[in-house]
């Protein structure tokens, strides 16, 4: 069978793409914010950078869901510091909103210094949602917990995540 790959960028929200991968009338502001339905045009996957958490408003992951196509996919950046802004339990419920499209959630960087009560709420979440998880074998290694727990791949069919460190100041 062959394998698809769905390229993704870190975030839709980028300033330097206005004007130039964003069209100049496309609106930005508020609900008449249309870069994500534009984004997902383009491409069919997108990694939601951690800090899009710490807005100081709602998350309407249901907007998310209907701003994209059926096989769009969303990886979720978690990070320690974003349970400073969001609690586990409305992550949670965010995210679970999100379940038809969450593909997986990812700790890019896996060298952070969780306590164990941050680690012990990041694995309920983790169970609590059944999805993938990459970039944890730093964590797996110290916080005593199976790796299997902490990196999953429930279908070898899917493609795994891969992260390429790029500004994509040039997009197009």
């Amino acid at each position: 069978m062959k394998q698809n790959i769905d390229p993704g960028v870190y975030g839709w929200r980028h300033s330097h793409w206005l004007n130039s991968f964003y069209p100049e009338d496309l609106p930005v502001e508020g609900r008449d914010d249309w870069r994500l339905t534009y984004y997902s045009n383009e491409f069919n996957a997108v990694l939601v950078p951690a800090s899009y958490w710490q807005v100081n408003e709602k998350m309407d992951c249901e907007s998310w869901l209907d701003a994209v196509h059926e096989d769009f996919k969303f990886f979720v950046e978690c990070h320690v510091n974003m349970l400073d802004f969001i609690s586990v339990a409305e992550l949670e419920a965010n995210l679970k909103q999100m379940q038809p499209q969450l593909s997986a959630l990812v700790f890019v960087d896996d060298k952070q210094l969780m306590s164990a009560s941050v680690k012990k709420q990041f694995d309920s979440l983790i169970d609590a949602l059944a999805v993938d998880v990459f970039g944890l074998e730093a964590l797996a290694a110290t916080s005593g917990l199976p790796q299997n727990k902490l990196w999953r791949d429930k279908d070898s069919d899917r493609s795994n995540f891969a992260l390429i460190e790029n500004d994509l100041t040039d997009l197009r």
